[in-house]
Protein backbone atom coordinates (compact mmCIF):
# COMPACT_ATOMS: atom_id res chain seq x y z
CA UNK A 1 0.00 0.00 0.00
CA UNK A 2 1.47 3.47 -1.04
CA UNK A 3 2.41 5.77 1.86
CA UNK A 4 0.83 9.20 1.94
CA UNK A 5 4.48 10.54 1.70
CA UNK A 6 4.31 8.66 -1.90
CA UNK A 7 0.98 9.75 -2.87
CA UNK A 8 2.52 13.66 -2.31
CA UNK A 9 5.59 13.12 -4.43
CA UNK A 10 3.54 10.73 -6.87
CA UNK A 11 1.10 14.27 -7.15
CA UNK A 12 4.33 16.61 -7.60
CA UNK A 13 6.17 14.34 -9.88
CA UNK A 14 2.56 14.16 -12.11
CA UNK A 15 3.23 17.99 -12.49
CA UNK A 16 6.50 18.26 -12.79
CA UNK A 17 8.04 15.89 -14.71
CA UNK A 18 7.34 15.11 -18.40
CA UNK A 19 5.26 12.12 -18.85
CA UNK A 20 6.90 8.42 -19.88
CA UNK A 21 10.01 10.26 -17.62
CA UNK A 22 11.02 7.28 -14.66
CA UNK A 23 11.26 8.56 -11.09
CA UNK A 24 14.03 7.77 -8.68
CA UNK A 25 14.07 5.04 -6.06
CA UNK A 26 14.50 6.59 -2.78
CA UNK A 27 12.35 9.17 -1.03
CA UNK A 28 15.23 12.01 -0.56
CA UNK A 29 16.24 11.32 -4.16
CA UNK A 30 12.66 12.19 -5.54
CA UNK A 31 12.21 14.89 -3.68
CA UNK A 32 15.64 16.60 -3.83
CA UNK A 33 14.95 16.01 -8.02
CA UNK A 34 11.80 17.88 -7.36
CA UNK A 35 13.65 20.92 -5.89
CA UNK A 36 16.03 20.87 -8.14
CA UNK A 37 13.40 21.38 -11.34
CA UNK A 38 11.53 24.42 -8.95
CA UNK A 39 14.60 25.74 -7.21
CA UNK A 40 17.11 25.28 -8.90
CA UNK A 41 19.25 23.10 -6.32
CA UNK A 42 18.21 20.74 -3.43
CA UNK A 43 15.81 22.29 -0.35
CA UNK A 44 17.72 22.45 3.25
CA UNK A 45 18.09 18.89 4.84
CA UNK A 46 17.67 20.37 8.40
CA UNK A 47 14.16 21.59 7.46
CA UNK A 48 12.76 17.35 7.83
CA UNK A 49 10.98 16.03 4.55
CA UNK A 50 7.40 17.24 5.89
CA UNK A 51 8.22 20.74 5.40
CA UNK A 52 9.98 20.19 2.84
CA UNK A 53 6.94 18.52 0.45
CA UNK A 54 4.88 21.04 2.02
CA UNK A 55 6.97 24.06 0.23
CA UNK A 56 6.64 21.45 -2.92
CA UNK A 57 3.14 21.53 -2.54
CA UNK A 58 2.84 25.35 -1.96
CA UNK A 59 4.93 26.50 -5.44
CA UNK A 60 3.12 23.64 -7.44
CA UNK A 61 -0.38 23.55 -6.14
CA UNK A 62 -0.92 26.53 -4.23
CA UNK A 63 -1.12 27.22 -0.07
CA UNK A 64 -5.08 25.47 -0.45
CA UNK A 65 -3.46 22.90 -2.02
CA UNK A 66 -1.01 21.37 0.65
CA UNK A 67 -1.93 18.70 2.27
CA UNK A 68 -1.06 19.51 5.60
CA UNK A 69 2.22 21.44 8.12
CA UNK A 70 4.55 19.50 9.04
CA UNK A 71 2.96 19.01 12.92
CA UNK A 72 -0.04 17.18 10.99
CA UNK A 73 2.40 14.26 10.09
CA UNK A 74 2.10 11.77 11.36
CA UNK A 75 5.49 10.40 13.07
CA UNK A 76 4.82 7.00 11.67
CA UNK A 77 5.42 7.96 8.09
CA UNK A 78 8.76 8.72 8.80
CA UNK A 79 9.56 5.50 10.91
CA UNK A 80 11.15 3.68 8.04
CA UNK A 81 12.93 6.69 6.28
CA UNK A 82 15.50 6.91 9.15
CA UNK A 83 16.25 9.69 11.85
CA UNK A 84 17.88 12.43 9.23
CA UNK A 85 14.16 13.14 7.45
CA UNK A 86 11.94 13.68 10.48
CA UNK A 87 14.16 14.88 13.07
CA UNK A 88 16.74 17.66 13.42
CA UNK A 89 20.36 16.81 13.51
CA UNK A 90 22.39 15.67 15.93
CA UNK A 91 25.74 17.52 17.68
CA UNK A 92 28.41 15.19 17.10
CA UNK A 93 30.24 13.21 20.08
CA UNK A 94 33.80 12.78 20.71
CA UNK A 95 37.11 14.87 19.40
CA UNK A 96 36.73 16.24 16.13
CA UNK A 97 38.08 14.22 13.18
CA UNK A 98 42.13 14.70 12.33
CA UNK A 99 41.87 16.09 9.05
CA UNK A 100 44.52 14.63 6.47
CA UNK A 101 47.36 16.96 4.94
CA UNK A 102 47.32 17.32 1.29
CA UNK A 103 50.10 15.65 -0.54
CA UNK A 104 52.62 18.16 -2.16
CA UNK A 105 52.12 18.27 -5.73
CA UNK A 106 54.98 18.15 -7.24
CA UNK A 107 56.00 21.03 -9.17
CA UNK A 108 56.03 20.87 -13.33
CA UNK A 109 58.63 19.81 -15.42
CA UNK A 110 60.33 22.82 -16.28
CA UNK A 111 61.17 22.53 -20.40
CA UNK A 112 64.84 22.99 -21.47
CA UNK A 113 66.14 26.25 -21.22
CA UNK A 114 66.41 27.90 -25.39
CA UNK A 115 69.67 30.19 -25.83
CA UNK A 116 68.49 33.64 -25.91
CA UNK A 117 67.78 35.48 -28.63
CA UNK A 118 68.47 39.09 -29.60
CA UNK A 119 65.88 41.49 -28.95
CA UNK A 120 64.19 42.72 -32.41
CA UNK A 121 65.78 45.96 -33.88
CA UNK A 122 68.56 45.89 -31.51
CA UNK A 123 72.06 46.49 -33.37
CA UNK A 124 73.28 43.18 -34.44
CA UNK A 125 77.00 42.32 -33.15
CA UNK A 126 79.40 42.64 -36.07
CA UNK A 127 82.47 39.59 -36.09
CA UNK A 128 85.46 41.20 -35.26
CA UNK A 129 86.87 41.31 -38.76
CA UNK A 130 83.96 42.66 -40.06
CA UNK A 131 84.64 46.18 -41.57
CA UNK A 132 81.68 48.86 -41.58
CA UNK A 133 83.19 51.79 -44.13
CA UNK A 134 79.99 54.46 -43.56
CA UNK A 135 80.17 53.69 -39.65
CA UNK A 136 84.05 54.21 -39.36
CA UNK A 137 84.16 57.14 -41.29
CA UNK A 138 81.12 59.20 -39.44
CA UNK A 139 83.13 58.11 -36.42
CA UNK A 140 85.63 60.53 -37.28
CA UNK A 141 83.24 63.12 -39.56
CA UNK A 142 85.54 62.65 -42.98
CA UNK A 143 84.56 64.42 -45.32
CA UNK A 144 83.92 63.69 -48.73
CA UNK A 145 87.75 64.04 -50.01
CA UNK A 146 88.72 61.25 -47.19
CA UNK A 147 86.34 59.27 -47.38
CA UNK A 148 86.95 58.75 -51.74
CA UNK A 149 90.59 58.14 -49.54
CA UNK A 150 89.38 55.79 -47.60
CA UNK A 151 87.50 53.37 -50.45
CA UNK A 152 90.73 53.55 -52.78
CA UNK A 153 92.42 51.87 -50.10
CA UNK A 154 93.32 47.82 -50.89
CA UNK A 155 92.23 45.70 -48.27
CA UNK A 156 95.82 44.96 -46.54
CA UNK A 157 96.15 48.69 -46.78
CA UNK A 158 92.93 49.48 -45.38
CA UNK A 159 93.20 46.64 -42.87
CA UNK A 160 96.34 49.08 -41.36
CA UNK A 161 94.91 51.95 -41.46
CA UNK A 162 91.36 51.12 -39.35
CA UNK A 163 93.86 49.98 -37.01
CA UNK A 164 96.62 52.74 -36.47
CA UNK A 165 94.45 55.61 -37.11
CA UNK A 166 94.54 57.18 -34.15
CA UNK A 167 93.92 61.45 -34.30
CA UNK A 168 95.36 63.22 -30.96
CA UNK A 169 92.20 65.75 -29.34
CA UNK A 170 92.24 68.59 -30.66
CA UNK A 171 93.04 67.72 -34.16
CA UNK A 172 91.26 70.57 -36.32
CA UNK A 173 91.11 69.08 -39.63
CA UNK A 174 90.79 65.17 -38.96
CA UNK A 175 89.71 64.96 -42.15
CA UNK A 176 93.49 66.41 -44.36
CA UNK A 177 95.33 64.32 -41.48
CA UNK A 178 93.29 61.03 -42.63
CA UNK A 179 94.25 61.16 -46.19
CA UNK A 180 98.07 61.90 -45.39
CA UNK A 181 98.37 58.70 -42.89
CA UNK A 182 96.59 56.75 -45.60
CA UNK A 183 98.83 57.36 -48.69
CA UNK A 184 101.58 57.00 -46.35
CA UNK A 185 100.57 53.95 -44.90
CA UNK A 186 99.82 52.65 -48.32
CA UNK A 187 102.98 54.00 -49.57
CA UNK A 188 105.34 52.28 -47.01
CA UNK A 189 103.51 49.10 -47.40
CA UNK A 190 103.05 48.35 -51.58
CA UNK A 191 105.62 51.25 -52.87
CA UNK A 192 102.53 52.58 -54.73
CA UNK A 193 101.61 55.73 -54.84
CA UNK A 194 97.57 55.78 -53.98
CA UNK A 195 95.22 56.60 -57.06
CA UNK A 196 98.08 56.48 -59.55
CA UNK A 197 96.51 52.92 -61.18
CA UNK A 198 94.00 52.43 -62.72
CA UNK A 199 89.73 52.05 -61.46
CA UNK A 200 89.88 49.00 -64.08
CA UNK A 201 93.51 47.74 -63.00
CA UNK A 202 92.72 48.41 -59.30
CA UNK A 203 89.05 46.53 -60.14
CA UNK A 204 91.01 43.69 -60.87
CA UNK A 205 93.82 43.75 -58.34
CA UNK A 206 90.91 43.52 -56.07
CA UNK A 207 88.83 40.84 -58.06
CA UNK A 208 91.60 38.42 -57.92
CA UNK A 209 93.36 38.89 -54.36
CA UNK A 210 90.02 38.74 -52.86
CA UNK A 211 88.63 35.25 -54.95
CA UNK A 212 91.98 33.88 -54.22
CA UNK A 213 91.39 34.83 -50.50
CA UNK A 214 87.77 32.98 -50.26
CA UNK A 215 88.15 30.13 -52.85
CA UNK A 216 85.28 31.58 -54.82
CA UNK A 217 83.56 29.69 -57.35
CA UNK A 218 83.57 30.97 -61.04
CA UNK A 219 79.84 31.87 -60.22
CA UNK A 220 80.61 34.36 -57.39
CA UNK A 221 83.46 35.89 -59.74
CA UNK A 222 81.06 36.65 -62.54
CA UNK A 223 78.69 38.17 -60.08
CA UNK A 224 82.11 40.47 -58.39
CA UNK A 225 82.88 41.17 -62.27
CA UNK A 226 79.06 42.91 -62.88
CA UNK A 227 79.17 45.50 -60.36
CA UNK A 228 80.27 48.42 -61.89
CA UNK A 229 80.48 51.09 -59.35
CA UNK A 230 84.18 51.12 -57.76
CA UNK A 231 82.75 52.25 -54.31
CA UNK A 232 80.54 49.21 -53.97
CA UNK A 233 82.98 46.63 -55.02
CA UNK A 234 85.82 48.26 -52.93
CA UNK A 235 83.27 47.74 -50.03
CA UNK A 236 82.45 44.15 -50.86
CA UNK A 237 85.80 43.62 -50.47
CA UNK A 238 86.67 45.19 -47.72
CA UNK A 239 83.47 44.12 -45.69
CA UNK A 240 82.80 40.54 -46.12
CA UNK A 241 83.97 38.47 -43.82
CA UNK A 242 81.54 35.39 -43.27
CA UNK A 243 80.83 34.01 -39.65
CA UNK A 244 82.82 30.80 -38.83
CA UNK A 245 81.37 27.87 -39.98
CA UNK A 246 79.66 29.40 -43.04
CA UNK A 247 79.45 26.09 -45.52
CA UNK A 248 78.55 27.99 -48.68
CA UNK A 249 81.17 31.20 -48.84
CA UNK A 250 80.11 31.80 -52.69
CA UNK A 251 76.59 32.05 -52.01
CA UNK A 252 76.63 33.96 -49.16
CA UNK A 253 79.37 36.75 -51.25
CA UNK A 254 76.59 36.91 -53.61
CA UNK A 255 73.82 38.07 -51.77
CA UNK A 256 76.34 40.07 -49.73
CA UNK A 257 77.29 42.02 -52.97
CA UNK A 258 73.95 41.95 -54.19
CA UNK A 259 73.40 44.27 -51.18
CA UNK A 260 75.93 46.09 -50.87
CA UNK A 261 75.41 47.16 -54.52
CA UNK A 262 72.08 48.09 -53.71
CA UNK A 263 72.68 50.62 -50.87
CA UNK A 264 75.06 52.27 -52.82
CA UNK A 265 73.59 52.57 -56.37
CA UNK A 266 69.92 52.11 -55.59
CA UNK A 267 69.86 49.56 -58.34
CA UNK A 268 69.73 45.96 -58.77
CA UNK A 269 73.03 43.84 -59.49
CA UNK A 270 72.24 42.44 -62.86
CA UNK A 271 72.52 39.01 -63.43
CA UNK A 272 75.83 37.71 -65.42
CA UNK A 273 73.88 34.71 -66.71
CA UNK A 274 71.55 36.95 -68.37
CA UNK A 275 74.36 39.24 -69.34
CA UNK A 276 75.98 36.70 -70.90
CA UNK A 277 72.61 34.49 -72.61
CA UNK A 278 69.95 37.62 -72.73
Amino acid sequence: MESKIGRRLSSLEAELLPAGEPVGSGVLARVGRLEEILEGAPGNSELGLARRLENLEVLVFGAEGAEGTAEAEPQEEFEDLGPELGEPLKEPSGPPPKRLKPSPVPAPAQPPSRPTRPRRGAPAVQHPGHVDLQAYARSFGLNDDAIRTLHELPPESLAYVQQNFEPREGTKNISALFISFARKSHFSRTGQQLGRQSAQERAQGLLDEFAQRWELNSDAVAWLQMIDDQLALEEVVASFHPSPGTTNISAKLIGFAKSVYWRNTGKQLMDPRQWHYG
